[in-house]
C-alpha cells in the first residue's frame, strides 16, 4: 500500500507546493510519547508530528473481525484503515479545516477509497473495505436515530452509510472527490 500511499501524495500534496512530507507510521502496543493524546485500541493520526499512531493489538483485532465478516483474510481492512488516518494527513497537509470531526472523517474515508482506487481493489478487497467501516462507524451498535445529533457531536465518525457512501465516492471518483482539489 505504501507506493500507492507515496503515487497519491506527490499527485495531490506535493504537487501543490506544500513541503509537508507524508505522514510516518508508528505501530505500537503500549500508548506512545507523542505531542497528541494517543490512546490504546485505536488508530490516529496526529498532526503535531505527522505521525499515524497504531496499536498493533488493535488492527490484528479489527483484521479479525473483517475476515468473520467476509471470510476473507486478506488484510486489506488493516490497509484501509492506515489509509483513512493517512486521508487525516491529506487534509492537513493541504491546510484545509472543519470544525465537525464528521467532515474529517468523511474526507479520510473518502481518501481511503481513492487509496483502494490506486491499488486496483478487486470484490474480495472491497468487501473487506466495507466491513472495515462498518466496524468503525458510529452504528455498529445499532441504528441512529437522531442523525442531526449524530453529525454534529464532536467525535462523530458517522454512520456505517455515511462511511461506505464517502469510501466509495473516492473509490469511483479519485482522490479530487475527496479534497476539492484538483489533480
Amino acid at each position: 500500500a505504501e507506493p500507492a500511499l507515496d503515487r497519491l501524495w506527490a499527485r495531490l500534496v506535493t504537487a501543490r507546493g506544500s513541503r509537508q512530507s507524508a505522514p510516518r507510521v508508528v505501530l505500537f502496543t503500549t500508548p506512545p510519547d507523542s505531542p497528541c493524546d494517543i490512546e490504546e485500541d485505536n488508530a490516529a493520526y496526529c498532526a503535531a508530528d505527522n505521525t499515524i499512531y497504531y496499536d498493533l493489538i488493535f488492527l490484528g483485532d479489527l483484521q479479525h473481525r473483517v475476515t468473520g465478516i467476509t471470510g476473507t483474510r486478506l488484510g486489506f481492512g488493516a490497509v484501509m484503515a492506515l489509509a483513512h488516518e493517512w486521508g487525516h494527513g491529506v487534509f492537513v497537509a493541504l491546510g484545509q479545516q472543519a470544525s465537525m470531526t464528521w467532515y474529517r472523517e468523511h474526507v479520510a474515508d473518502c481518501v481511503a477509497g481513492a487509496v483502494a482506487r490506486e491499488l486496483g481493489a478487486g470484490p474480495a478487497e472491497l468487501a473487506e473495505a466495507r466491513a472495515t467501516f462498518a466496524l468503525v462507524s458510529d452504528d455498529r451498535d445499532g441504528p441512529i436515530t437522531d442523525r442531526v445529533h449524530t453529525i454534529f457531536t464532536p467525535g462523530a465518525h458517522g454512520s456505517i452509510s455515511d462511511r461506505v457512501t464517502s469510501f466509495d465516492t473516492g473509490r469511483l471518483a479519485g482522490v479530487i472527490a475527496c479534497t476539492g482539489v484538483k489533480q
